[in-house]
């Protein structure tokens, strides 16, 4: 607007959210409010194993704190295990 609004932590912690998840659909409030709460580290890697496959790890340490009625943390680790094949493009 033209009077501006200051684009505090708060406001720019929600503007990302809504932008990442406008991606994969129209989100709705709780959701906003869920993943804005977030806050976490990944780490990934990949091991090429055999000629044209792939092993992919992703470990995602972080905390979600919801403080709706009564405030609740939880801490979390997720680890993800993902097989890719390709294709020889170029030899």
């Amino acid at each position: 607007s033209e009077k501006g609004l200051r684009m505090t932590e708060q406001r720019n912690t929600i503007a990302d959210v809504i932008t990442e998840m406008s991606l994969e659909g129209h989100p709705d409030v709780n959701e906003i409010f869920l993943s804005s709460n977030k806050k976490g580290i990944t780490f990934g890697l990949g091991i090429y194993s055999i000629d044209l496959l792939s092993i992919d790890f992703c470990l995602e340490l972080g905390q979600n704190k919801i403080e709706i009625n009564d405030p609740l943390s939880e801490k979390y680790i997720n680890l993800y295990i993902g097989l890719t094949a390709s294709d020889k493009w170029f030899k």
